[in-house]
């Protein structure tokens, strides 16, 4: 009896023993292990609950077990709960294939992966044969599909910025050139890709708005790559008018403006040229046209230069100096004849013809041509008089060839201030002591042209 007494006292002592550490909330996760049916699990899910499981009663028989362990236990088994995946039946995946999304709504990639999923897992049911894990599989990939839908995305503001874009910088510039022959060749190639990138969008509108914004970040990045070599192309084509006036300067000075032209054409023409590049070869052959020097022309003081035999064209009428010298009323009359769009007056014995920006004196041993307006001359105005194959729009070193008029007599230079502006007027002078008459060109060395062409007599001499 006393040993029973001693066994009954010695047992509720124990169970009324106090553990150090908190395990009532190891004790609920564990008893929540009778209610999990493992056939109702994927196998992977399952072990990983188990290994837990097997953990959290490892530490809940230890009785000296520290509540950090204990806290760990739980925390992972309770996860290890929630972790469990499920095998579903036929049904599920069911219910998931009756209702068939429309395509209309999204874009063509987002889709293909949805039909893709929606067909495989339809063919499964189907087939009446599938293991649960089959199932899994396919109502997994049929639900991610659907989350990953995307739908099509307004693509108004992508047209609005693809037009100004267009609008802007393809088209054909004031000089004739196409954007082609306007840009360097690979940023022209940038932003025509960006362009019927954008373009295709728009057309199909399968893009997804992320894409509407990528699409417009590599318009405006095309736009801002884009090499602009219509300044330079324009010094380029100055090459065709410095070519024809070269004998017009200084070989040194000329050679460096070719030089400059010349390496203005080969960047143009390269690719991966820079904004930087093309600027600088811009300023070059602006610096080399500013370095041009004018060839000095000389007068050789000869005085016995063919003047007589030369022509005077007024329109379509002309007549050899000397014979205009001789009778210049016949002259008048052919010319108020024969170019009837011409204003003409007389004041006295001269007579006066005006046609645009020229007006012509015509008197007794006396013919002064002159020009009126301002530089660049245009050809009306440049077909309307010359003297000797001289017209207006020709440089003093044009008349001073030989096909013209030849070293003139005398030359000097005298400057003007008209408005503000400073003006070098240069004085070619031709005489023939002989035949008794004398030329004198007057030229605007600064915009130039022909000022004015003024013929008269010297002497008394007759004119042959």
């Amino acid at each position: 009896l006393e040993i029973d007494k001693a066994i009954d006292n010695l047992k509720k002592a124990k169970h009324a023993l106090v553990r150090t550490a908190d395990f009532s909330q190891l004790k609920l996760a564990i008893a929540a292990h009778e209610s999990i049916d493992p056939s109702m699990y994927t196998t992977e899910s399952y072990q990983t609950y188990l290994a837990a499981y097997n953990k959290a009663l490892e530490v809940y028989s230890v009785d000296s077990s520290k509540q950090s362990e204990i806290n760990s236990a739980v925390t992972s088994l309770n996860n290890a709960i929630k972790a469990l995946v499920r095998i579903p039946d036929s049904l599920s995946l069911q219910r998931l294939l009756q209702t068939h999304i429309s395509e209309a709504d999204y874009t063509t990639s987002s889709y293909a992966v949805y039909e893709e999923a929606y067909t495989n897992a339809l063919k499964l049911i189907q087939s009446g044969t599938t293991s649960k894990n089959d199932l899994l599989l396919a109502e997994n990939l049929l639900n991610q599909a659907i989350a990953g839908l995307v739908y099509k995305a307004d693509t108004t503001e992508l047209l609005v910025v693809c037009t100004r874009v267009e609008n802007k910088y393809l088209q054909i510039d004031a000089s004739g050139r196409t954007p082609e022959a306007r840009y360097s060749s690979d940023s022209y190639s940038g932003i025509m890709t960006a362009v019927n990138s954008a373009k295709e969008a728009i057309a199909t509108g399968d893009v997804s708005a992320e894409d509407v914004s990528e699409l417009i970040k590599e318009l405006n990045d095309a736009v801002a790559a884009l090499v602009d070599l219509s300044e330079l192309l324009d010094r380029i084509d100055f090459l065709d008018i410095y070519a024809q006036q070269s004998s017009h300067y200084t070989e040194e000075s000329y050679a460096a403006f070719m030089k400059a032209i010349s390496s203005g054409i080969t960047v143009a023409t390269s690719s991966g040229i820079t904004k930087e590049q093309v600027a600088q070869a811009v300023s070059a052959i602006d610096g080399a046209i500013g370095q041009l020097v004018r060839r000095e022309l000389t007068a050789d003081g000869k005085r016995n230069k063919a003047l007589a035999n030369r022509l005077i064209r007024v329109g379509a009428s002309q007549i050899f100096l000397a014979d205009y010298m001789n009778d210049f009323v016949s002259f008048f009359t052919q010319v108020t004849l024969e170019n009837p769009s011409y204003a003409f007056y007389t004041v006295g014995d001269i007579g006066y013809f005006t046609n645009g920006n020229v007006e012509i004196t015509m008197g007794d041993g006396y013919l002064k041509m002159e020009y009126k307006g301002k530089s660049p001359v245009s050809q009306e105005d440049s077909d309307t008089a010359s003297f000797a194959g001289v017209t207006f729009d020709m440089s003093e070193f044009d008349v001073s060839m030989q096909d013209n008029l030849g070293t003139p007599s005398e030359y000097s230079k005298r400057t003007e201030t008209e408005f503000g502006q400073e003006r070098t007027i240069a004085v070619l002078t031709y005489e023939n002591e002989i035949e008794g008459l004398c030329v004198v060109l007057e030229y605007d060395t600064i915009d130039n042209y022909i000022l004015s062409i003024e013929i008269s007599k010297t002497n008394s001499a007759s004119v042959s």
